[in-house]
């Protein structure tokens, strides 16, 4: 997205900003990761510290986002700014990952793949009426 506003491209800005909304599916890798790496005393603090943390970044994130392209501070910040701290900060996440992380999944027998899955996930939940209301909800958002 930075080298969209540098190119002053809305196209590659829209290509980068498709490429970020698909990276959002990372929330819930994260929360199943540590309800599997908690235990039953700790799952709910530790659910409960991610989002927390979702929440500060959900406040700072804008107010950073808004400095960072302030060239009133630095004379090097502009618009693009913020977009390259953020892929740097995603990298150092994404290498912090990769040392780190210790896979909890042990495969027990592989499963077609199939692009319909989701689809019938989210029918098959909207068939329960204890759940009808956070499925269409879900779909709202």
């Amino acid at each position: 997205m930075g080298f969209g506003v540098i190119a002053s491209s809305l196209s590659i800005l829209l290509i980068g900003h498709a490429l970020s909304g698909l990276m959002t599916g990372s929330q819930p890798i994260a929360q199943a990761a540590i309800s599997d790496l908690s235990t039953s005393e700790t799952k709910a603090l530790n659910m409960s510290m991610i989002t927390f943390v979702i929440c500060i970044g959900l406040v700072l994130g804008p107010l950073l986002g808004g400095i960072f392209s302030d060239p009133n501070l630095f004379a090097g910040f502009g618009f693009d700014t913020p977009f390259f701290i953020a892929a740097a900060l995603y990298g150092i996440a994404a290498l912090w990952i990769l040392i780190s992380f210790k896979k909890t999944f042990v495969p027990t027998k592989k499963k077609p793949l199939s692009l319909f899955h989701p689809i019938e996930v989210f029918i098959d939940a909207f068939r329960h009426r204890e759940v009808r209301a956070l499925v269409i909800i879900f779909l709202l958002i």
